[in-house]
């Protein structure tokens, strides 16, 4: 999912109870059944950290690294070394953790799980 208009107006409740989004109207096809709950559709949910830093910002990150423009991603030397050091790490992580790292050659099939032990 993209969001091309970054310069949009910040979403609030009322604009979810008014259904006043003329700009999404080729993609709202029905009013939401949740509009008949009594909550706020944007101040009432949670922001998700497995969404937002781990799938989001780490994801964007190392990409950048491996494949962005010249002046900030890492050589393939460098890529190669810490994939390395990544594999490397898997024969001491416990059985208990759901994955063992991959290397930064596999990031497109990464889930989040290896951003957050990237992270840590």
């Amino acid at each position: 999912m993209t969001f091309p208009d970054s310069n949009a107006p910040k979403r609030k409740d009322s604009d979810f109870d008014s259904f006043s989004h003329d700009n999404d109207s080729g993609y709202i096809l029905e009013k939401s059944p949740l509009l008949k709950v009594d909550i706020g559709l944007v101040t009432q949910f949670p922001l998700d950290y497995m969404h937002m830093v781990c799938l989001g910002i780490m994801r964007k990150l190392l990409i950048s690294w491996c494949r962005g423009p010249l002046n900030v991603h890492l050589c393939s030397r460098d890529i190669d070394i810490l994939s390395n050091r990544l594999v490397s790490y898997s024969r001491n992580i416990p059985d208990e953790l759901p994955r063992k790292p991959r290397s930064l050659r596999e990031i497109d099939r990464w889930k989040a799980t290896e951003f957050r032990m990237f992270l840590l």
